[in-house]
Order: C-alpha cells, then sequence, then structure tokens
C-alpha cells in the first residue's frame, strides 16, 4: 500500500490554504482536494508498504525527534501539467524532518521510498489542485494568482496517511 508522512500547520495557515483551494478551484476545474477532503499538508515522505503497524510503531517510539517549526509559503508554482501547489521556503527544519523521517522509516524492512520525496529530490510543496488537465492548470494558476500573497504558519502535527483514500492513520502533536 502507498503512505505518507505529512506535516501539518496551525490552524490560520489551514484556513489561509483552505481559501486557495478553493479560489484555484473556482472557475470549474477538477476539484480533487475539495471532493476527497484532504486537508492542506506538506508531504515529507512517500513510500509503499505492507505494514502500517511497523511505521506508527517507529514513529511512536521516536516522537519526540519531530519539532514544531515555521513556515514560510513564498510562491505559487505547478508541476506541469496537472498540480498547482505552493512552495515554502526550504528551511533547516523542513530538511531535517525530511531526512529524520526517511533514516527512521528506511531501516523499517519493506520500505519502498517514492524517489520524489527522497531528501535531495524532495521539492516541498503544498498541493492546490491536482489531476488537472492543461487548461484547467492555467485556468486555476490564474484564480489562485489573483489572491495568493506570501505567508507564514507554523507546522504543527505530523500525520501518517494512507494515500489510496487520504485515511489519516495517526496524528502526532508535535512540540
Amino acid at each position: 500500500m502507498l503512505y505518507a508522512v505529512t506535516l501539518n500547520f496551525d490552524e490560520e495557515a489551514q484556513e489561509r490554504i483552505n481559501e486557495l483551494i478553493l479560489e484555484a478551484n473556482r472557475e470549474g476545474t477538477h476539484p480533487f482536494m475539495v471532493e476527497n477532503s484532504i486537508p492542506p499538508h506538506l508531504t515529507v515522505s512517500m513510500f509503499q508498504c505492507d505494514d502500517a503497524g511497523a511505521i506508527v510503531e517507529a514513529i511512536d517510539k521516536n516522537a519526540r525527534a519531530f519539532k514544531k517549526g515555521d513556515v514560510s509559503w513564498a510562491s505559487l508554482a505547478a508541476f506541469a501539467p496537472s498540480v498547482l501547489f505552493i512552495a515554502p521556503v526550504m528551511t533547516k527544519h523542513l530538511m531535517q524532518t525530511c531526512h529524520k523521517i526517511h533514516r527512521l522509516l528506511g531501516q523499517l524492512p519493506g520500505v519502498a521510498f517514492d524517489e520524489y520525496y527522497l531528501p535531495f529530490n524532495w521539492v516541498p510543496h503544498t498541493t492546490l489542485a491536482t489531476r488537472l488537465e492543461l487548461f484547467e492548470l492555467e485556468r486555476s494558476f490564474s484564480q489562485a494568482l489573483k489572491v495568493f500573497k506570501p505567508f507564514k504558519g507554523t507546522i504543527v502535527e505530523l500525520s501518517l496517511v494512507d494515500c489510496g483514500m487520504y485515511n489519516e492513520i495517526k496524528r502526532w502533536v508535535l512540540r
């Protein structure tokens, strides 16, 4: 099964991102994020694994290694032709979190990482719209650009998510 470890944000940042998601999908684009109730997040690892219980246990034992941190979204961008996102500024905190989760999960048997989320290959992003046709991406970008301004937030939680239906398995509050 496909899983992700995500970072979740403070309430004010979540509200701002949800506003951007709604704006990006205003003009009749594919509202995948809205229809599937996918909350604002930043994925730090994606991987195949047969045993989610082992992942939960490993993170439970090491949860204190992961800390709250500031995040600043500075730009609106795209993975052409199908994903619109806001990009945070890469910080030491983000890179360390990505490294820590990969070192931790990489010790477990049967974990196969998605290469796009590996440290030094990872492009941090918070998706606003996905599964778009090119014309929808152009429309979504244009809509979001009208209201996007750089903003800041705080990373307050770490989650393990089953990517099949974006089902959150467990959430850890960061300190």
